[in-house]
This record gives C-alpha cells, structure tokens and sequence, in this order.
C-alpha cells in the first residue's frame, strides 16, 4: 500500500486518512465493547507466522566448522579426565 502513494492525489489520500481514522475510532469502540478481545486478536494476526515444518540446514562449511569446535572441545574434556563437564 505504501509503495502506490506517490501516484495519488490529495483529494483521494485525504479520504484515505479519513477512512483510516474511521477504522481507528471504530475499532477502539468495538475493543470497548467487546472488553479488549479486538485488541489481542489484531495483534495476533499482524504477528509473523512461525516456519512450522521447515528444517533449518546448515551449509558444509558451518557443519565442518562446528564439527571440528566440537572435536577440539571433547579432545580438551577427555585430556582432563571423566569429571571435566
């Protein structure tokens, strides 16, 4: 919405701004009613949506880099003996 204000003229961003208090001032009454419920429900929907079911992968590069941090750590906590951790 905001990337096709430039091409607007006054009148109609004017009525925009109108139409957008509107909403505002009828939302706010609705909360009243409604004791706040609104207010929760809006703030869920803008919320971003978490990536359900989509594994993150790590790049060959970051997994030999991990790979050999964790190698260099066991190496380290073997050499002190069985109580290091």
């Amino acid at each position: 919405m905001t990337s096709s204000i430039n091409g607007l003229s006054s009148k109609t961003l004017t009525r925009a701004a109108a139409l957008k208090e509107r909403i505002e001032r009828l939302t706010r009454d609705l909360e009243r009613i409604l004791g706040g419920s609104v207010a929760v429900a809006r703030k869920a929907a803008s919320a971003p949506r978490a990536m359900k079911g989509r594994k993150r992968k790590m790049s060959k590069a970051a997994r030999a880099e991990q790979s050999a941090r964790m190698k260099k750590q066991w190496a380290k906590v073997k050499a002190v003996g069985k109580n290091a951790l």
